[in-house]
Parts: structure tokens; sequence; C-alpha cells
């Protein structure tokens, strides 16, 4: 049986090892990256040309979209070429509706990525997976377990719904089929474009399959994390959670630009949380002090509006008053009658920062004190791109729910307030502005989504709190823009379809008049929402 998890000591989850053509996935080995092509699959030049791209900025293994088997006789083009040319990156088919298509692209390529939720009837589960698992044992062909929110099969919804809870369950019954069967060369993946439900979902798979003596490696990503500094912040926050937990065996970075853009991202978190893993003193021994949050399960310990000081921020300067603490000392002594109004301000400088600033809060709130906490860092910019790892470490904090203040140094000076802004949007924990859900764009897409994602930004930034997906297709669309109020779903040909949450207002839609129609939807929504406000108010 293999250990329970341990929040305040990052040690790294141990998982089954599983070989994808020449690199190896899980064990001890580093964590991979990789990314997904965004060209058209049967752009056979194209395609190969991007492949080249990843494979010299560092990526480990590359995905393409095959939507049809059109796509899987150019599939083996792709292969062929790249392979012929002494690229060994290995190639994995990323299979939607249709899950058929898996088993002609197992014949081809060294991994197979299946979503449960195209496996639409219950009972066509165990006999075509069954089959799928024997071929690709026969070809020494890995599979991905690949679960998105918003895209499970209709009869786990009915079960249940939308939720963590709901993502697991649909991984685990593909997981334990390939327990059953013997078939070890599994990944599995449970995204979200909301890292809070990527995180309870992720943990709550991976203690579930330390209860039922599994280990498979696991695969994050915050799928539709949008692009520029948002998205990578957002990226950072999902998967560097889990990275600090310390579970993750490979990882993609989602962004809505040039793919090759996503692999510098990818490896400042992998190369960082290998140190802190690696550097952790592991003899330390805490106190048996229980956790103040239930990490499968979010809900914030506090009430208090949460904070930033920063240049521009909430705070430009701490106050004098603030009560300052470095993680690791004997917080047991600190006075119980502090002023609760008195924010305390936790400090680290240590790499293994989050266990120990976890356990830090954890023993302060154990001693009752309800006292806003303050997360501190002057990050070493040798470190790297100190943005995504400020995100990963701060965020995997906030997202427990046990911090009300972010504060963070680059070098020495007061970083900028937009960091730690971007930092409490992604974790949901304050909306400053509007948040644009957008998929990175694949060989499904059929119009220029970056364009289109810049567009949307440029219009809506001020409509603070909404949440707008700009989707590619009808397969990253209507389910998994998840909880995004409005949505902008390509349909082909130059249309668009327009969502009001999961809902259809508009189809075919052209192009030029989408941004128009979706603006004032959204400011007649918006006034309903207030009319309805201020007749309640009336009432009262």
């Amino acid at each position: 049986m293999y250990n329970n998890m341990n929040y305040f000591i990052p040690s790294r989850r141990w998982s089954d090892e599983v070989k994808i053509g020449n690199i190896k996935i899980g064990g001890y080995n580093r964590i991979a990256v990789q990314s997904m092509c965004n060209t058209h699959t049967y752009d056979i030049e194209n395609s190969v040309c991007q492949i080249k791209e990843l494979y010299k900025a560092g990526a480990d293994l590359v995905r393409l979209t095959v939507p049809s088997m059109y796509e899987n006789d150019a599939l083996k083009q792709i292969h062929d070429t790249i392979h012929n040319e002494g690229i060994e990156v290995p190639l994995c088919a990323d299979v939607h509706f249709n899950a058929s298509i898996a088993f002609s692209a197992a014949e081809i390529v060294e991994k197979v990525r299946v979503n449960p939720g195209n496996f639409a009837k219950e009972e066509d589960v165990d006999k075509k997976f069954t089959e799928l698992l024997s071929l690709a044992k026969e070809k020494k062909v890995a599979i991905r377990v690949g679960v998105n929110h918003g895209s499970l099969s209709s009869y786990m919804m009915d079960r249940w719904g939308d939720t963590p809870k709901g993502m697991v369950e649909s991984a685990l019954e593909f997981l334990r089929i390939a327990k059953r069967e013997d078939f070890n060369d599994i990944v599995v993946s449970l995204k979200s474009s909301n890292p809070r439900v990527m995180v309870e979902s992720y943990r709550l798979c991976a203690q579930q399959m330390i209860e039922e003596d599994m280990a498979y490696p696991l695969h994050l990503g915050v799928t539709e994390a949008g692009e520029g500094v948002d998205g990578r912040i957002r990226s950072a926050v999902g998967i560097g959670t889990l990275l600090a937990d310390g579970l993750g065996d490979t990882i993609r970075v989602s962004l809505t630009e040039d793919p090759v853009a996503e692999i510098p991202v990818a490896k400042t978190l992998a190369l960082y949380f290998e140190k802190v893993w690696k550097t952790t003193d592991y003899s330390i021994q805490y106190n048996d002090i229980p956790l103040p949050y239930d990490p499968y399960s979010y809900n914030r310990n506090s009430s208090n509006l949460p904070f930033v000081v920063g240049k521009g921020g909430d705070f430009e300067v701490a106050q004098q008053n603030w009560m300052n603490i470095s993680s690791g000392t004997d917080v047991f002594m600190l006075n119980p009658s502090v002023d609760s109004e008195t924010p305390i301000v936790v400090s680290s400088n240590k790499a293994c920062w989050v266990g120990d600033i976890r356990y830090t809060i954890s023993a302060l709130r154990n001693l009752g004190l309800k006292n806003p906490i303050v997360l501190r860092k002057d990050y070493d910019s040798s470190l790297g791109d100190v943005d995504v790892i400020a995100a990963a470490e701060m965020g995997a904090i906030l997202i427990d729910g046990i911090a009300d203040g972010i504060w963070i140094e680059k070098d020495g000076i007061l970083a900028d307030s937009s960091l730690g802004y971007a930092i409490l949007q992604a974790t949901r924990l304050r909306l400053t502005k509007a948040e644009i859900i957008s998929c990175p764009g694949c060989g499904r897409t059929q119009y220029d989504i970056q364009a289109t994602v810049q567009a949307v930004k440029d219009r809506f930034s001020d409509y603070q709190g909404i949440k707008i997906a700009v989707m590619g297709c009808i397969v990253n669309g209507p389910g998994e823009m998840a909880d995004a109020d409005w949505g902008y779903v390509g349909a082909g040909g130059g249309k668009v379809t327009i969502y009001k949450s999961h809902e259809p207002l508009y189809r075919n839609v052209d192009q030029s008049e989408a941004l128009d129609l979706l603006e004032k939807l959204i400011k007649d929504n918006n006034e309903q929402i207030n009319a309805a406000t201020e007749n309640v108010k009336e009432g009262e």
C-alpha cells in the first residue's frame, strides 16, 4: 500500500514507470514536458515543422488531434517523416468523439489519449476499453485517460454532477479496468480551466489511487488557461500547487499562443520543483498538528478581503504594527493575546517553502489565532521566471484557503501589485478584471483564436468579475468552458456560437458581428441584474 499524502513535507509521490517511445514517465524520472500542435493534422508539412520546433525547444512528447479517420492517415505520414529524420520525440494521438479512432491511432503512435466522456454508454466502456488495452499491450503503446471538467459522460454527470468527485470517478472507472487487465502503461489527467477544481480533482484521485493500491503517473495541466501573463499565472497556480504536494510526472502548460511558448514555462516549473523535491530535509519531524483545512474541498477560513502588498496595491509598504515571523520558528511561543486584527506576516526563503508555510499557518490556527495571514517571500531572479515560481508557491497556499494577503519581493525590491492581483484572480479569491478562459487551439480550430482572444481582452477586461470563454471548436466548447458566464465557440466556416453559461443563445453568427452581439448581451444581462437588485432593495 502506498503512503498517504503529507502536505507539510513535499516528498514526491511514487508512481509506476511508463515507457512512451524513448522516454519514461513516472518512477523517479524527471518531470516530462509536453505540448500539442495547433496545426491541422491533415496539414502534414506544417505539422512536421511544428513538431521539430517543439522538439528543439525541449518538448519530450508532442500531441496531435485526431478527430476523424482522415487525420489518422496524415498521422502516419507525420510519424514516419519525423522518425525517418532522426527526431525521436514520441507522438500522442488526441481522440475525441469517436472512441473507435483510438484503435487505428494505436497502430501508429507511441501514446493515445482517450476522454472517458467519449464512451457515452456505460455498457460499452468495459468491452471497448478492454479491447483497446489489449491492442495497446500488443503494440507497446501507452494510454492516457484524460478527463476534462465539463465533458464527463452523461451517466457520470447523472451520478456525480460536474464535480471533482465526478471527474475522479470517471477516471477510476477506466483505471480499475486497466488494473484488472494488468495493463500498466497508463497515465491519468483530470484537467479544468478552474485551478481550484483541477487541484481538488488531482488530490482526490491521488488519494483514491492510494486506497485502491494504484500508482499510475499523473499528467498535470490547467486546460483553457488563456494567454500572456494571465495564462502563465493560472497554469502556474494549478500545476505548481500539485507539484508542491509532490504530485505530477508530466506537465503541459496550455497557452493560446504558439505552442513553443509553452515549453519555457513548463520547464521553469519542472526544474524548480524537482530541486525542491531533491533538497527537502525529510529528517524533519513535525509535531502532530492537524491541517486547518480540507485539501479535497475548498473552504476559505477567513472572511477578510484578500489583499496585495506591492507597488500600487492595497498596501505599498507593510504597516509597522504587523507581526513578522519566519516559518520554522516555534510559533507555539507566539502570544495568543495579540490583537486579532493585526496581520501576521509569515515568511521563508527556503526551497521547500510551501510545506513549511502550511505547517506554520496550521500551528497558528491551531492556537486559535484568527489574525489575517500575509505570505511574504523575496525571490532571487537567478531562479528564472520569478512570476511563474511566485504564482506556483503563493497560489498553493491561497488555494488551501489559509492566507489573506501576499507580499512578493524580487531581489529585495517590492514587486508590482499586478502580479499579486493576477495570482488572486487565478485562485478565484478576488476578481479585479474579466476572466478570459481560452483553449490553446489545435487542428480542430477553424479561426484565428489568438487574435480573437486579444480582441475579447481589449473589449471586456474592464467587465470586473465576469468569465468569458473563447473556445476553438465544439469539442472544447460547451463542456470544457465549465463555469464560464459567456462563451464564444467556433462553429466553422467563419461562424461562431454565442453561449450564456452552457446554453447556446445564437448559432452560426458571423465572426464580424459576434463581439458586438456578445457585448450587447453582456450589457443587457448586467442591466437586468442591476434592476433586479434595486427591486430587492426597494422591497426591503
